[in-house]
């Protein structure tokens, strides 16, 4: 089954951006939670300096139609980090001193 979703993300200040983390959980009438399957897929609409409005199609397979009881967007802002100077491969420990 798909499920298309039409948001409003408030994108921020052009100074310091947000970023949004957006999924759909689909509730089937005994109450499970069914997760969507990857490979949503995202078409963005008319936007804004500090809004844009995203549509987005999320495909249930293991949830029939029949069993749906109601669809969760749920919606959690975050911010990008970047650090510098990180080794992703760090070098050996040097060995420590024994006193």
């Amino acid at each position: 089954m798909e499920v298309t979703a039409i948001h409003n993300l408030n994108l921020g200040r052009p100074e310091k951006p947000m970023e949004w983390d957006v999924r759909v959980i689909g509730v089937d009438q005994a109450g499970k939670e069914h997760f969507s399957a990857p490979g949503n897929y995202s078409q963005p609409g008319e936007s804004t300096e500090t809004h844009a409005f995203v549509r987005t199609i999320y495909n249930f397979r293991d949830l029939p139609p029949a069993q749906a009881k109601e669809f969760l967007l749920q919606v959690r802002p975050f911010q990008s980090q970047k650090f510098s100077q990180v080794a992703l491969e760090p070098k050996a420990a040097a060995p420590s001193a024994k006193p």
